[in-house]
């Protein structure tokens, strides 16, 4: 009777750990950029999609050709996937030339309303810090 004990509480804390592994690896799917790095990459017309909120940035960066326009660094962060895009993150910070450089350079803008608590944005972007989807969010037009 202790052996089965035993053997289903290393079941249970290795069960624990892969569980954990897992939500480590999807959360660190989303990179961090810099603020002048996201400029950078949207002047050169790498952001496929964008969703704002009133602090943060979050969408889509095709890495193909990204390597003249940031620092090597990043650029490891951004491919490390080996995908040919990556979701990415940032804060968003007064630019108020912002909205029109997008609406000009991605293929779709949303913009979202943040409540207490939860991530304004779809579970693509948010993962597990997405609560229920109780913010609220439109595509601009």
């Amino acid at each position: 009777m202790n052996r089965k004990i035993q053997l289903s509480v290393w079941h249970v804390l290795l069960a624990a750990l892969v569980v954990l592994s897992i939500q480590n690896h999807l959360g660190s799917a989303t990179a961090k950029l810099a603020y002048s790095d996201f400029k950078e990459l949207l002047q050169a017309g790498k952001i496929e999609d964008v969703a704002l909120s009133d602090t943060d940035i979050v969408g889509t960066v095709r890495t193909e050709g990204i390597e003249t326009l940031l620092l090597r660094e990043t650029v490891e962060m951004l491919k490390s996937g080996g995908e040919s895009s990556r979701r990415f993150s940032t804060v968003r910070l007064d630019d108020p030339q912002l909205v029109a450089q997008l609406r000009l350079q991605t293929s779709a803008l949303w913009g979202a309303r943040r409540t207490a608590g939860s991530c304004p944005f779809s579970r693509r972007y948010c993962g597990s810090r997405s609560s229920s989807g109780s913010g609220s969010s439109q595509r601009a037009a």
